[in-house]
């Protein structure tokens, strides 16, 4: 890591980022609660936004979709290292990817499932809270910083809303 990287915001962002996972093993708790710990274990690590976004819909339709969250875990995993080894071996070719549209796929995958997921405010002010603060902090703070403004912002939103009838918070 050369000097011009700072460690403190590199740490700070990488923790920010990252911490949702602990609220999404938290969540998906219930779920995998009766399975054998090792395969309890095993399908966390495939884990991501995608796959858990969409194991999430259907266990609030009242589905448990395990094979969502693993089976899409594994094509995901997969889809991304292909996608990497392209992106290493001819991503110097494409010279301006936001003529594209790559740099906005995951915030348009994270939209379409805002647009599909629950439709109330629970789930409506968390995701405000976090686009505001976001917009507001890539106009006043440094580069980046955003990122963890917006993600402080939504989830302090979701942990201060009451807790819907019959769920715990």
């Amino acid at each position: 890591m050369g000097p011009e990287i700072p460690l403190l915001p590199l740490i700070a962002t990488t923790f920010a980022i990252n911490a949702r996972h602990l609220l999404m093993g938290a969540a998906i708790q219930p779920w995998l609660a009766h399975l054998p710990p090792a395969q309890r274990y095993a399908s966390v690590v495939v884990m991501s936004d995608s796959n858990w976004a969409m194991a999430a819909a259907d266990y609030q339709k009242g589905k448990t979709n395990v094979g969502m969250l693993v089976g899409g875990g594994i094509a995901l995993w997969v889809t991304w290292l292909f996608g990497t080894l392209l992106g290493v071996l001819f991503g110097s070719g494409i010279e301006e990817p936001q003529r594209f549209g790559l740099d906005v796929i995951m915030g348009c995958f994270l939209l379409a499932m805002l647009v599909g997921g629950r439709r109330d405010l629970s789930m409506l002010l968390p995701w405000a809270a976090a686009a505001l603060a976001a917009l507001a902090a890539m106009t006043w703070l440094p580069d980046h910083a955003h990122v963890i403004v917006g993600a402080v912002a939504g989830g302090l939103v979701g942990v201060l809303l009451p807790a819907r009838k019959g769920e715990t918070p």
